[in-house]
């Protein structure tokens, strides 16, 4: 307390406690491609108000407050605190992160990567002579290690999963009583004779489904994920029959929408299954105009597309990915 007199009387004042912020975290963001700061600003958000987080120059981040306010019981008692790391162009990073009893200040979180969202691939493949389409080209991935879903991932999979070659045999078509959009998981069916739980059925040319159940008198069929393109009435649903071959693993965990799976080992096939809880056909298509798209190309800074068609000569183009593009293009002009 401090007495202070004046003209007009004396006064007792007690001076206002310093508001002393200590960082609490401290942490370097990268791209989890290139391994540079990211490439765009970054927003992070904490769950306690008195918890200030921020980005500086060269992607440090920084969670600072007052240590009295933020752990008042740190000598005995243990903390957490949530961080919500989030850019344009990157999947959200949440995480919890633990302070330790009696810990001290800074805590270095280390190197956090945010990961690109994926982008599409797209093009056209075409005759070099005289630039007329190729319609049902496949443009596939070469590069070794991975593998282009000719439809991206379902779910999410975790770092470890197992990934294994499939011989996929579509048997005698079906067709939908009723139009199935996507997100559909129960739709009516032409017939659900000699169909079974955990079957594999194709829906049109290129996405596979496993039921989950089925309801014979109304013929009705639940899938164990939803649909992810949409399917109007009398479109064709073919019960496949699946043969197993080599195996690999997942080297990165797969995010719902990627269409690029990283592997532990180079595989060869046209088919994978990804931890028997989805199927896919590798590669993909061009139509009949000679255009096709690889949707959810990611992971990765640079790969090796492969076109080749009945009766030319296979054509490998390397390709850079560029992230801050939705799209990326490449051509291919194919000789005989």
């Amino acid at each position: 307390m401090t007495t202070i007199v004046t003209d007009t009387g004396t006064f007792r004042v007690v001076p206002d406690l310093p508001l002393d912020r200590v960082a609490v975290f401290v942490a370097r963001l990268v791209d989890e491609v290139s391994g540079a700061e990211p490439r765009s600003l970054v927003g992070i958000q904490t769950n306690r108000e008195a918890a200030y987080a921020r980005e500086a120059s060269g992607g440090m981040l920084a969670v600072s407050g007052r240590v009295e306010h933020l752990f008042p019981e740190l000598a005995t008692k243990a903390y957490s605190l949530d961080l919500t790391i989030d850019g344009p162009g990157y999947r959200p990073v949440k995480r919890t992160d633990n302070i330790s009893i009696g810990s001290l200040f800074p805590i270095d979180l280390g190197t956090i990567p945010l990961r690109p969202y994926p982008i599409r691939v797209e093009g056209r493949v075409t005759q070099d002579s005289n630039r007329n389409p190729i319609a049902g080209a496949s443009v596939s991935v070469i590069t070794p290690k991975l593998a282009l879903l000719r439809v991206p991932a379902y779910r999410d999979h975790p770092a470890g999963t197992n990934v294994t070659v499939q011989t996929l045999t579509p048997g005698s078509t079906r067709s939908l009583g009723a139009g199935a959009p996507a997100g559909t998981l129960t739709f009516l069916l032409s017939s659900v004779a000699s169909l079974a739980a955990n079957g594999v059925l194709l829906f049109g040319d290129s996405e596979y489904g496993i039921i989950d159940s089925i309801d014979s008198p109304a013929k009705t069929v639940t899938l164990k994920h939803a649909l992810q393109r949409s399917y109007a009435i009398n479109a064709t649903v073919k019960p496949v029959t699946t043969a197993a071959g080599a195996a690999t693993t997942t080297a990165r965990d797969v995010n719902a929408g990627d269409g690029i799976l990283i592997l532990s080992a180079t595989l060869t096939g046209n088919a994978v299954d990804i931890g028997g809880a989805e199927y896919h056909d590798l590669g993909v298509l061009s139509d009949a105009g000679g255009f096709y798209a690889a949707n959810g190309v990611g992971g990765v800074r640079e790969l090796t597309f492969r076109a080749s068609a009945g009766g030319f000569i296979d054509l490998d183009v390397p390709l850079t990915i560029d992230y801050a593009s939705p799209n990326n293009p490449l051509t291919f002009k194919l000789r005989t």
